[in-house]
């Protein structure tokens, strides 16, 4: 071979062994940065001793003799495993992400030094009660510690040439506040409700929004004007990015739990099951964890950057949650003056809004060697007796958009309740820690070992003088102004139902609560199918156990198409494909799986339906083709009752007249399924009985921000076929993205189910793994289990291997 090609074998013989030697070095630098599982360290702030021992999935249980040190522990064990996932959030909230990874990042940048949430979590810090403090002080300890011991670093922090920062206390609680940003989504709906009153005329306005009412004519007037037409686009468009890459306030975007009270399990225990719906990302923003301190003895799900478990179990209770879609943000419309300085009308008159600079380093573009350094962008932040401005005031507009939401109020008491859930006992002991819950607004459900089941509301929602919040309010009345929350004594709960469960799936769950809570509930198809196959259980054998909790977490069957397909059927076929399409669709149970034909045709079909008859129908019939990303949220948004109804209903709302004899309803239903079929021609060939909703959908796990490098990038994501829809049990949404097909960027967080009972068990999935190094064996181990449907019990046999014990010991020398 030598004598055959010797410059090919002169060029290999010299070009691989050092591309190996080169390849051994990097892989064996980057490893150095793993955890350590094993041995035993003295540690700089530990006061007693402890240990963190880890299972074959990598879940740590984290033991030591004191509560104090179990959060120094859960803050070194997040540094171990998150440390990179510690420093994005801390940078997110901080609005400094433009500072490392340049201009993209700056409008979401810009909007977080807006609403200042390191200020509002420093005021929330102060409202703790020492005992709180002093949790969120031992795992900054915690973290910092591991830091202080120099450890290497994640590669992430050498690819971008940058160091981890030291943790404070308020990082945790800017966190969690970031987190009640996420789930308190219905401000960007009202600015899309305000502009849809342009756009819409009447009887369009109520087929898309039919609970709502148009707003006072006051606003109305104002509403078609292009100065407030130009301000609210400019929101809308800003509020996009955080839409789009947090799925804040996300049609299809939820939570499921529910609890089943013992005299209806099969072995007299309560039964808890929570799946809670965010943004996919790699890593999860979960880590699971199981904590046992002198008093402390909580398992389950904690949020990277707080030392608590947020939804799981202790000794006594467990306890879920689901966003309860609560209004709980409002945007004022601000009346400026045209005088300098700069005045806005207020409820009690003229007055000088408050005022602060704001400066934001901008990381130059690539290359960056090339580029001279960037000047730090010098941002004014007003601030009104409602919130802080939002829109742009830098024009000549004589409006602004301010915002006011719960989770910037000052007296934010949210991580004491949740600090005080974890050491709960009972249901009174339970309630009396949800009152201390401010944002976000959620369905808490709970259930003990006792078999008793219960529901509290929790978070703080506005009560209004005036309105409901539904549409921006004039800023200058006092009318709309908010005059308090609703008390905790009226927010709505239960306890021990007569039916012996309670089902939470973001569904209305105060249908006679006196106050006004929201009309942004998710459609009912889940909560519905939840309870469906509850009571199929009970009527089958008149139990549930673990495993059909486990199956109903996983149900992909759409009771929305089941609405929907009576009148897709009534398309008359043009040509031998329509025609197969229609007979796979009728033989079709309603089973969005992985496998399905009919789950491809129709999500597809329903994609081009919802196109044709709302975001096509508003731009032929206004100049509004520039407007199109805008418009198509009208659209694709649209919930499944506004297709049917508009369909059914086959009159000139959305349907025009193509002839005297033909309803335009009929040829968008032929139209849709042609650009159905081809689409899926092209995605998956011509074959329609290998078309499969599994070959063109996929769960995205999105890395920040390796997944925009496109040469690493499969190295930092993930990514899987999955089944599923936005209507299912078992979420998920799909957007066409290229020519892979439909990406899924949102569903589960992470599986849970616990039954209590004398011995407690818990059961847990997360959707790619425990750690957040990417050479970790557990960076993506359970990534198929999790889709499949694999639980993994929460527990640590005595007999788990030395390999995967860490002693930690107090360091006396350095104390």
């Amino acid at each position: 071979m030598f004598r055959q090609y010797p410059l090919a074998m002169r060029f290999i013989f010299f070009l691989f062994p050092p591309l190996i030697i080169a390849g051994l070095s990097a892989y064996w630098m980057l490893s150095a940065s793993l955890a350590q599982e094993s041995g035993t360290r003295s540690v700089h702030g530990l006061y007693t001793s402890g240990s963190i021992v880890r299972n074959e999935q990598g879940i740590v249980k984290i033991s030591a003799e004191s509560d104090r040190d179990v959060y120094f522990l859960m803050g070194y064990a997040h540094a171990q495993d998150r440390l990179w996932q510690l420093n994005l959030q801390k940078w997110t909230t901080q609005g400094r992400m433009s500072e490392f990874f340049g201009s993209a990042y700056l409008k979401q940048d810009i909007f977080l030094r807006k609403l200042d949430i390191t200020q509002t979590a420093d005021s929330a810090w102060q409202a703790l009660s020492p005992e709180a403090q002093a949790t969120l002080t031992a795992y900054s300890d915690g973290i910092n510690a591991w830091l202080a011991e120099n450890h290497p670093l994640p590669p992430e922090f050498l690819l971008l040439n940058t160091q981890p920062e030291r943790w404070a206390p308020v990082d945790s609680i800017a966190w969690l506040k970031f987190f009640a940003l996420i789930l308190s989504g219905n401000f960007p709906k009202e600015m899309e409700r305000y502009l849809a009153i342009s756009r819409l005329n009447d009887a369009q306005f109520k087929s898309m929004y039919p609970n709502l009412n148009t707003p006072d004519t006051e606003l109305s007037a104002e509403a078609g004007g292009p100065a407030m037409s130009t301000i609210l686009e400019q929101v809308v468009n800003q509020t996009n990015q955080f839409r789009d890459t947090f799925k804040m306030g996300a049609v299809g975007i939820g939570s499921n739990a529910w609890v089943i009270s013992g005299e209806h399990s099969a072995n007299g225990a309560a039964l808890l099951a929570n799946d809670p719906h965010l943004g996919l990302q790699t890593p999860s923003a979960w880590y699971v964890v199981s904590q046992s301190g002198d008093h402390l003895r909580s398992n389950g799900m904690s949020l990277v950057g707080l030392p608590l478990v947020v939804f799981g179990a202790n000794e006594n209770i467990a306890w879920a949650g689901t966003s309860m879609m609560a209004d709980v943000q409002d945007g004022y419309i601000e009346q400026l003056s045209s005088t300098a300085p700069l005045r806005y009308k207020s409820t009690a008159g003229w007055q000088a809004p408050n005022r602060r600079e704001e400066s934001i380093l901008v990381k130059p573009d690539f290359p960056v060697v090339l580029r001279p350094p960037s000047k730090p962008l010098i941002i004014q932040v007003l601030s009104t007796e409602h919130g802080p401005i939002i829109s742009d005031t830098s024009g000549s507009f004589d409006r602004a958009i301010s915002l006011q939401w719960t989770g910037l109020e000052k007296s934010d008491t949210t991580y004491e309740s949740i600090y005080r859930i974890n050491l709960a006992h009972d249901w009174p002991s339970f309630h009396a820690a949800v009152s201390y819950f401010v944002a976000p607004a959620l369905n808490l459900l709970y259930a003990d070992r006792k078999g008793n089941i219960g529901y509290q509301g929790a978070g703080r929602i506005p009560v209004r003088n005036k309105g409901d919040g539904q549409f921006p309010s004039p800023g200058g009345s006092a009318q709309y102004a908010w005059k308090g929350y609703i008390p905790f004594s009226e927010m709505p709960g239960q306890y021990n139902p007569k039916n012996g469960y309670i089902v939470s799936a973001n569904n209305n769950m105060t249908p006679d609560n006196p106050h006004f809570i929201s009309n942004d509930w998710a459609p009912p198809e889940r909560a519905n199918n939840i309870e469906l196959l509850i009571n199929n259980a009970l009527a089958m054998d008149s139990k549930i156990r673990v495993e059909t909790m486990m199956a109903m977490q996983l149900d992909v069957k759409s009771l929305a198409a089941k609405k929907l397909l009576p009148l897709l059927l009534t398309v008359k076929p043009e040509n031998p494909e329509q025609y197969d399409a229609l007979q796979v669709l009728r033989n079709w149970d309603g089973d969005v799986t992985r496998e399905s034909t009919a789950a491809a045709i129709y999500l597809v079909w329903v994609r081009h339906l919802k196109t044709m008859l709302f975001t096509e129908n508003l731009t032929q019939n206004w100049d509004m083709r520039g407007k199109l990303e805008e418009l198509n949220n009208f659209g694709i948004d649209a919930s499944t009752d506004t297709v049917v109804d508009a369909l059914a209903a086959n009159n000139d709302t959305w349907c025009k007249k193509e002839t005297a004899s033909e309803q335009s309803c009929a040829n968008t239903l032929v139209r849709s399924l042609t650009k159905t079929i081809k689409e899926l021609k092209k995605l998956q060939g011509d074959n329609l009985h290998e078309w499969h909703w599994g070959d063109i959908h996929y769960a995205y796990y999105r890395h920040t921000p390796f997944s925009e490098v496109s040469l690493i990038k499969n190295f930092f994501e993930s990514s899987i076929s999955n089944g599923g829809a936005e209507d299912t049990i078992n979420v998920a949404n799909a957007k066409l993205y290229d020519s892979r097909g439909y990406r899924q960027d949102a569903g589960p967080g992470f599986r849970q189910i616990v039954q209590l009972g004398n011995h407690i068990e818990h059961w847990y999935s997360l959707p790619t793994g425990q750690s957040g190094h990417p050479l970790s064996p557990h960076y993506r181990d359970m990534l198929t289990a999790f889709r499949d449907g694999k639980y993994f019990k929460l527990d640590f046999p005595n007999q788990a291997s030395r390999n995967h014990r860490l002693y930690l010991n107090a360091n006396q020398e350095a104390q």
